[in-house]
């Protein structure tokens, strides 16, 4: 695809974006725990993919709105989501923004899962499931990223509540 295709694209999605809520499970006073936005990072251990993410959820509600950007060490390239087209480009801020599709909360912990992406450094498709738990104003976990041959890669990755 070439560079105008990707302005083109870029540009249709800033007056399309319409980011799409992660439905929440859990206990009302575990939701209640989760409420606020939140800022972080991740590193993959095997992998070396790291990079930043952002997570929003309204106190007393069932959903929230979470994203991640992800970066590659080297010359790799970018990371795009399996499904990159305009239907993508709907619900997420950039062709590289993978959103976070499910989160579960139960006694401080929570788990959930990220958009497929195809990885340039292994040329495959890749799913990836973290937990965490909710410590006060931050939140500490780990993840596992599943590639096609059923390798897996690990990482951690934590965030911090904003301050209002």
């Amino acid at each position: 695809m070439g560079r105008l295709t990707w302005i083109a694209l870029l540009l249709l999605a800033g007056c399309r974006y319409r980011p799409e809520p992660v439905l929440l499970r859990g206990d009302p006073n575990d939701l209640r725990a989760l409420a606020g936005k939140w800022d972080g990072v991740y590193s993959g251990l095997e992998s070396g993919r790291a990079g930043n993410i952002t997570f929003e959820i309204t106190a007393n509600a069932d959903s929230a709105l979470g994203e991640v950007l992800l970066t590659i060490p080297g010359d790799w390239g970018p990371v795009f989501p399996v499904d990159l087209g305009a239907a993508h480009l709907e619900h997420a801020r950039s062709a590289q923004t993978l959103n976070v599709q499910f989160v579960r909360i139960a006694g401080g912990q929570v788990r959930g899962t990220l958009e497929p992406y195809r990885a340039p450094d292994c040329s495959c498709v890749v799913h990836t499931v973290f937990t965490g738990s909710v410590v006060g104003d931050r939140i500490l976990g780990s993840f596992v990223t599943i590639l096609e041959n059923g390798r897996e890669q690990h990482g951690t990755w934590q965030l911090k509540r904003k301050k209002e």
